[in-house]
């Protein structure tokens, strides 16, 4: 019989596991950030984690590393939406 903890453990492997492939490393002059490939050539993140910088650099999973620049954000939201090349899936 699993324990509670050993549940929790399992659960958060599974998700970890299901999620992997989205989450995304943003760096940019003065901040540095995680977001998530939400679909083709987008990428939300957090607004406040940005800064005031408008150019970033967004690492995928597999290594490959892109130049991508702010679309949109909403600072009462906390939410900012980024480009990437239209050849990223």
């Amino acid at each position: 019989m699993n324990t509670a903890f050993e549940t929790l453990s399992q659960d958060l492997s599974d998700i970890v596991s299901a999620t992997r492939r989205a989450v995304v490393s943003i760096r940019g002059r003065r901040c540095a950030s995680t977001g998530i490939h939400w679909r083709k050539g987008v990428i939300v993140t957090s607004c406040e984690a940005l800064y005031s910088e408008s150019s970033f650099s967004v690492s995928l999973p597999d290594g490959e590393t892109f130049e991508t620049e702010l679309i949109g954000s909403d600072p009462t939201t906390d939410i900012a939406v980024l480009s990437l090349p239209d050849a990223i899936d």
